[in-house]
């Protein structure tokens, strides 16, 4: 009689299992795979990505991606006085420190690019720059003819037949040493320029 009463009992529990399936969990291992990142981690890093177009510009800044952080900059540069077929003016900002002072700070270049239709426009929009610099300068600026003292921040210009990319510096990021970003705008932009320019804060000015 007990035999039966058991056996009754465990059919009775299989019938009721049946009934009451287990609901399935995912686990979030399952969800995120191999990452370890948390949904809203993955979504937020998606947002941050930066695309890059295939132009000689958008090849520079992606090639400095790793080392700066790249943005966009809206404000008037002396350049946009002149009738350009196209335009990028862009900030690099180191993602090191540098001491100023005692503080560390984060040296910026602000790096504007300008193209034209001739070499005529080219020149005309370079010769007006040189003449706006000779104003603060112990001499006016003269093609190829250095210039000991220009009260003006740093800034590495190369000018080809027509294409102007100008890198603007802060006197406060001088113990950075910019010669490795100047190099690689050679690279991009082309290893021989037409004019070649380097002012350091305050002076000199000099023709590479």
């Amino acid at each position: 009689m007990r035999r039966v009463t058991y056996a009754t009992f465990l059919s009775l529990l299989i019938v009721a299992c049946q009934d009451n399936p287990k609901t399935e969990t995912v686990s979030f291992e399952d969800i995120a795979g191999e990452t370890g990142m948390e949904l809203d981690e993955i979504s937020d890093s998606d947002d941050s990505l930066k695309t890059f177009d295939n132009s000689i510009h958008g090849q520079f800044e992606q090639a400095m991606s790793q080392e700066f952080e790249i943005d966009s900059i809206s404000e008037f540069h002396v350049f946009d006085r002149y009738s350009s077929n196209e335009s990028n003016k862009t900030s690099f900002k180191n993602k090191e420190t540098v001491a100023y002072g005692e503080s560390n700070v984060n040296p910026v270049a602000n790096l504007y690019y300008y193209t034209f239709s001739d070499s005529t426009k080219t020149n005309n929009a370079f010769y007006n720059y040189l003449d706006e610099l000779s104003i603060d300068a112990s001499e006016p600026i003269q093609i190829a003819k250095d210039v000991e003292s220009v009260k003006s921040p740093p800034l590495y210009m190369i000018v080809y037949d027509t294409v102007i990319v100008t890198a603007e510096y802060m006197c406060e990021h001088k113990e950075y040493n910019w010669r490795p970003f100047q190099d690689s705008l050679k690279k991009y932009y082309g290893a021989s320029p037409k004019y070649e320019v380097e002012l350091n804060c305050g002076g000199p000015l000099k023709w590479k």
